[in-house]
């Protein structure tokens, strides 16, 4: 199969809206002290399995890597009810 030289890598919209004020930015530095959270919610049906901890790996991880986040701010949020 020959190579599409005209396929562009996927990459988000730039929406104006989306960018927050220079003082909301600060406000939220000030909160969380630069660090960066991720949330895993509870299970709906309250069993837990090895599947669980590989998707917050993958998707926490990747995330983390993906926007450059030093290990040392990295923060991930484990709620069980």
């Amino acid at each position: 199969m020959a190579e599409n030289s005209s396929v562009l890598p996927l990459t988000a919209r730039h929406l104006d809206s989306a960018i927050n004020p220079k003082d909301v930015l600060e406000n939220h530095l000030a909160k969380t002290n630069g660090f960066i959270y991720t949330r895993f919610p509870p299970e709906p049906n309250g069993y837990l399995h090895i599947g669980h901890a590989k998707s917050m790996f993958m998707n926490f991880k990747g995330a983390f890597d993906k926007l450059n986040v030093p290990f040392d701010k990295r923060r991930t949020i484990f709620r069980y009810d």
